[in-house]
């Protein structure tokens, strides 16, 4: 192993003893002779560093896996649906998809999820604690996913274009829907009077008239 040490700038106050970054290089039985580098924190411990984002990592084998977020490598291959992920432990959750199985249990309500960080999110519907605030309205939210979502009120900004018209929209779900006015299948069909539409929207507002009908008739 050959230890090379580099100077490398570093912000203030980062838990590290000096700035200086230290190459390592370490011998794989697959990929060979591979170059690591790494910092030395207050407690004395390696620290990993990605050079991409300057994040740091106690072991090399949490660097690489980070290094995929990068590089987009998904080496580990679902058998049933060929979908492929950069993680072990994420396909060993996207298998429950396929098996059905839900581990983890919600306590209040007894709802049952494939993922842990699903049932986290589930639970703040029970505590109703919004804990994401947008800095323009002050309006508050569940999911830090939302949020993002929600500033597109504010910026303006349609991320998602229609190759067809050239519409944008600031979700990609309502690209889906306003892509299947483009489509001539109707494949939503009444199930009263065999009405077919192209958008789901469309045939659950056409439901609704059935609806009004019937309570009428009832009156009368």
């Amino acid at each position: 192993m050959q230890l090379v040490k580099t100077r490398f700038t570093l912000p203030n106050n980062s838990g590290f003893l000096s700035n200086i970054l230290i190459s390592e290089y370490r011998r794989n039985m697959k990929t060979g002779v591979k170059l690591y580098k790494y910092l030395i924190s207050d407690k004395g411990e390696k620290r990993y560093f990605c050079e991409l984002c300057g994040r740091t990592y106690l072991r090399i084998g949490d660097l690489i896996k980070h290094g995929r977020t990068h590089s987009g490598e998904r080496p580990y291959s679902c058998d049933i649906c060929k979908k492929s992920f950069s993680k072990k432990d994420v396909l060993r959750e996207h298998y429950r998809t396929h098996s059905g199985v839900k581990p983890y249990k919600c306590d209040l309500c007894n709802k049952c999820f494939t993922k842990s960080g699903n049932l986290a999110i589930h639970r703040l519907i029970h505590t109703g604690e919004k804990t994401y605030a947008c800095d323009v309205c002050n309006k508050k939210f569940l999911l830090k996913g939302v949020l993002k979502l929600h500033y597109r009120i504010h910026t303006g900004e349609k991320p998602y274009r229609c190759d067809i018209c050239n519409k944008a929209f600031s979700r990609s779900g309502h690209l889906a829907s306003h892509q299947q006015t483009h489509n001539k299948e109707k494949q939503y069909i009444c199930k009263v009077c065999n009405k077919e539409f192209s958008q789901k929207h469309n045939l659950q507002r056409h439901s609704r008239t059935h609806i009004v009908n019937e309570s009428q008739s009832s009156v009368t």
